[in-house]
């Protein structure tokens, strides 16, 4: 290259040479140098001084690091200089120092200086290692796409699929905003989908109940203030166990059970092939027997507690119309106790769904017959136990029942939420807490009266009262009942396990009238005996004399129907010769016939005096009764 020579201002010569002319190498490092000059040039942009986060908002190593950093540095700079030493001298016996005291740390002069200007510029961020604590990628949704995989995300279907939620997200945007296409990768989304709240992901995706059981709030119960038998609480249980019926075929039999809330023991259990009401009061008769009548009951919202004559129809319960019959009152309420319902759908509010639960997991999956709760939990050598025919009957069944349930669940350690009983057996806490006083009925048969079923009002019928069992239909009456009470309202209290006499009691006032037997009598089959009949026929016959004979016992001689007639016409004809019209001012006109009306009207026509009408204006005005008569 050849340099090109000018003379400047100041009159002196200097040399230009032609960047083309140089080679690339040199042209490079020209251009460099100018740039160099240039950014010095520009003012600096201020940085916006980084927003510091609270010392608490760390986890509690970075806090231990960032106090290590700090006593670190303080030691570096209250470190003792020797006499004659440089700055870079002491930084490197300090640095021999630190390797010597934290052998486990990598030391250097850069990670000191950085440390020391983190803590002069306030920032906490630069004093904690940050390695590996990068979220991965920095790729972000957009705020519409992120929209839209939410609502394909977040569908009930009990599987979150971020793949699924992906391809419908990608569909509906290439039909709806497709300049929002290509889409991030899977691992963008699936970021994102562990960035939801989880309370949001567990509603969407699984339901209501599965975000009430799992992050709902609850009510947490006090039970420091509750007393044994203040509470019991009542549920049903479904056994996972097959055990073999009478007739040889496996089934699943059932607990109905009531449970007291201050122990935790178990008070009264019906083991049953249907639960129903009457399983329901076997259970409540036990635990009454044995541990006293409770205060109120907590139960489900059950057909075999909310049962009329039981504890009462609860929420059910129709506001009874004017006129309506009146209900007898239900056996909790002739036994003082108070129901207390449970609200719908909700096991949180009943603490024996986990009682049942250890039933479920300490008994019920010891039997070889263990069937599971669901088609998970069923075992596999269950069809080959079935085959070989090792199923236990009902009665080995029920019995294990009642021994494991008074023997071991009664008697195991005190877990509930009162601390200082957990040192005694359930029992021993039901026995001392018991409260001011033990409710106990009086013997066995005040309980069975107090624990009788009810019918509704009923009337009286020609067959008497009747009671409807399980589809099948009993009659009670005698002669004397019906003589007296036929055609009445009363209702029958009766015990479903002895149905050979029912209590009848007046309605609506509740009194006791008799004790009647069940009909054997007047029921005979349909090619009965004649001895059954004759036997039948007495009966009807005696009710026949019975009434023929009344109004013999009721006649007065002399009174008969001849009599009472011959009342009747007296009084008669005294009416009619008593009788005197009252005094009236009401104008009388008269009707004639058409004949003599004609004439009537011919005489008027002629200027003949109508002297009955002048006789009717002087009566009127003497203030006399119109005779009916013209002269």
């Amino acid at each position: 290259y050849r340099p090109t020579q000018i003379v400047n201002n100041r009159n002196q010569p200097e040399y230009q040479i032609s960047i083309s002319s140089l080679p690339p190498s040199a042209q490079e490092k020209y251009y460099a140098q100018q740039r160099a000059a240039l950014a010095l040039n520009v003012e600096p942009e201020t940085a916006e001084p980084k927003a510091s986060k609270p010392f608490d908002a760390y986890s509690e190593a970075e806090r231990e690091e960032i106090v290590f950093w700090e006593h670190v540095v303080q030691q570096w700079g209250g470190y003792a200089r020797k006499k004659g030493e440089s700055e870079a001298e002491l930084l490197e016996r300090f640095l021999a120092w630190l390797r010597l005291e934290y052998p486990e740390r990598s030391w250097s002069k850069a990670t000191l200086y950085r440390k020391r200007k983190a803590l002069e510029d306030g920032d906490l961020d630069g004093l904690v290692d940050g390695r590996g604590k990068t979220k991965g990628s920095r790729v972000k949704l957009e705020p519409e796409v992120a929209e839209v995989f939410r609502a394909f995300y977040l569908q009930e279907t009990r599987r979150p699929n971020v793949q699924e939620a992906m391809w419908g997200a990608e569909e509906y945007l290439a039909a709806h905003m497709p300049d929002k296409l290509p889409l991030p990768s899977y691992s963008t989304f699936y970021r994102y989908a562990q960035s939801i709240p989880p309370q949001l992901r567990e509603l969407g995706i699984y339901g209501e109940k599965a975000w009430r059981d799992k992050y709902g709030l609850y009510i947490s119960r006090d039970y420091s203030n509750l007393c044994s038998n203040d509470y019991w609480v009542s549920d049903s249980h479904t056994f996972d166990v097959l055990s073999k019926a009478p007739g040889g075929k496996p089934r699943k039999l059932y607990l109905t059970a009531f449970i007291d809330a201050r122990s935790g023991i178990y008070t009264g259990w019906y083991v049953t092939d249907n639960p129903c009401a009457q399983a329901t009061l076997f259970a409540l008769r036990r635990g009454i027997e044995r541990h006293g009548i409770p205060r109120k009951i907590l139960s489900d919202n059950g057909r075999e507690f909310l049962t009329r004559d039981v504890g009462g129809l609860g929420h059910r319960a129709k506001k009874p119309k004017p006129g309506a019959p009146v209900d007898p009152p239900p056996i909790f309420k002739r036994l003082g106790i108070q129901l207390v319902c449970a609200k719908v759908r909700n096991a949180q509010a009943k603490p024996i769904e986990r009682k049942f639960l250890d039933m479920k997991g300490q008994f019920s999956t010891l039997w070889e017959t263990f069937t599971g709760g669901n088609p998970t939990e069923k075992p596999e050598c269950l069809k080959k136990v079935l085959k070989q025919g090792h199923v236990p009957t009902d009665e080995e069944f029920v019995e294990a029942v009642d021994t494991l349930i008074s023997g071991y669940f009664n008697m195991r350690r005190y877990s509930g939420p009162i601390a200082e009983d957990r040192e005694l057996k359930r029992m021993d806490v039901f026995h001392l807490r018991m409260g001011s006083e033990l409710v106990k009925p009086a013997s066995k048969e005040d309980l069975a009266l107090m624990m009788l079923r009810s019918t509704r009002p009923q009337t009286v019928g020609q067959r008497g009262v009747h009671v409807t069992v399980s589809g099948v239909r009993f009659e009670y009456f005698t002669p004397e009942f019906l003589w007296e009470y036929a055609d009445k309202k009363v209702y029958v209290r009766y015990d479903p396990d002895h149905l050979q006499t029912c209590r009848v009691y007046t309605s609506p006032d509740d009194r006791f009238i008799c004790e009647l037997p069940l009909d054997t009598k007047l029921t005979v089959d349909f090619d009965g005996s004649s001895e059954d009949i004759a036997r039948a026929m007495a009966v009807i016959n005696k009710q026949a004399r019975m009434t023929k004979a009344a109004p013999k016992d009721t006649r007065v001689e002399g009174i008969d129907r001849r009599t009472m007639l011959e009342l009747k016409l007296g009084a008669a004809r005294r009416e009619q010769e008593e009788y005197v019209p009252p005094a009236t001012k009401t104008p009388i006109r008269m009707k004639y016939s058409d004949e003599k009306q004609a004439e009537l009207d011919l005489r008027l026509a002629v200027g003949q005096v109508d002297m009955g009408q002048i006789n009717r204006n002087r009566m009127m005005m003497k203030g006399e009764t119109d005779d009916g008569d013209d002269w």
